[in-house]
């Protein structure tokens, strides 16, 4: 899939840490599956970008390091949020139950 597929909003990868977003967003770090997410540029963001998985509603903790004169590396946290289950359906056991 191409960057300009895949798109990740550069607005949604940010440099606060996944506890304070959750907070921001009334959730807990329970609601979402947490994925580490790493590249390396040499001058374009688009290697880190086509790395974050499918779903990830924001990229948290985001970081880069300056290795050489013309590699960096970036590394963040993706949150992505978990699929919610429906509450088990309780049967119906038609009232009170004698002994």
């Amino acid at each position: 899939m191409s960057y300009e597929e895949k798109s990740f909003p550069l607005e949604k990868i940010l440099t606060m840490n996944a506890r304070d977003y959750c907070d921001s967003k009334d959730k807990t770090l329970r609601d979402y599956e947490i994925v580490g997410v790493h590249g390396n540029i040499n001058g374009d963001v688009k290697d880190f970008v086509n790395k974050i998985p499918k779903d990830t509603e924001i990229v948290v903790d985001y970081r880069s390091i300056q290795e050489h004169t013309f590699k960096i590396r970036l590394y963040g946290t993706a949150l992505i949020p978990k699929a919610k289950q429906e509450p088990a359906e309780v049967p119906d056991t038609g009232g009170l139950v004698s002994r």
